[in-house]
């Protein structure tokens, strides 16, 4: 219920305690917080915080926050509509996700990647994508059914847009 306003002021507030801490895991995390507020609510000024936030993570060596700074990233040159450096940045984490064995936040990014694809008319990749994407749903409870939805839509579209349309039929 908070104005973005209050809500960027209790960021700050918490990122300069959790520096006074020292401890790493709590500084990432409110940075990823920062991150994705920047993101929301001040994209024009979210390039700055979203690369200072990569540098902390990887600087720290942290697969997880080294893969959320990536996403940010995506997501911030996906809302710019910078396609090739999004689906760059998404395959970045994806691949850091699958590394820190985090099957929720793979298919997330699977997902962003599928949309750029299918934006792009790369209806090959696009399928590969969300095949791929079938395979870290069970390990995900978390959305599941929005998941698997949302990744046989994009197998129909795909299909379709390659003139296999009984199999398109059968995934949607």
């Amino acid at each position: 219920s908070l104005s973005p306003e209050q809500k960027l002021k209790n960021i700050y507030q918490a990122q300069f305690l959790a520096k006074k801490t020292h401890i790493d895991s709590l500084i990432l995390k409110i940075y990823n917080t920062k991150a994705a507020f920047y993101n929301t609510h001040y994209p024009d000024d979210a390039l700055i915080v979203l690369k200072d936030f990569e540098k902390l993570a990887i600087a720290k060596k942290d697969t997880l926050y080294i893969a959320h700074s990536y996403l940010n990233l995506g997501e911030y040159y996906a809302h710019l509509k910078q396609n090739n450096t999004a689906l760059s940045y998404f395959n970045k984490s994806n691949i850091q996700f699958k590394n820190a064995k985090d099957s929720c936040n793979v298919v997330y990014s699977m997902l962003m990647m599928s949309g750029i694809l299918k934006e792009k008319s790369d209806y090959y990749d696009m399928e590969a994508v969300n095949v791929e994407a079938l395979k870290f749903i069970p390990s995900c409870d978390k959305n599941a059914k929005y998941n698997f939805s949302c990744i046989y839509n994009n197998l129909g579209i795909a299909l379709k847009e390659t003139f296999d349309f009984e199999k398109s039929l059968q995934y949607y």
